[in-house]
């Protein structure tokens, strides 16, 4: 991810044309911890969680970034 958000901005553009894609959204998870947004990981997984409450990969990524969140430094 570059300092200009490049990568974010093509993935946000692909989530707008298929919103519930879980792969466009596991590539907007990883480019937002590479940003060290972990508040946009979160709002992304929140947002699958509520349309996909059964997907356990996504869940268990939630609360893995969860877990890391806790440990960080505030």
């Amino acid at each position: 991810v570059d300092e200009g958000g490049v990568l974010t901005g093509t993935i946000e553009k692909l989530l707008r044309k298929d919103p519930l894609n879980t792969q466009f959204m596991n590539l907007m998870v990883q480019a937002a911890r590479a940003a060290e947004m972990p508040e946009v990981a979160i709002l992304t997984l929140e947002i699958g969680k509520e349309n996909a409450p059964t997907n356990t990969a996504l869940l268990m990524q939630l609360g893995l970034l969860y877990q890391d969140v806790m440990r960080m430094p505030i």
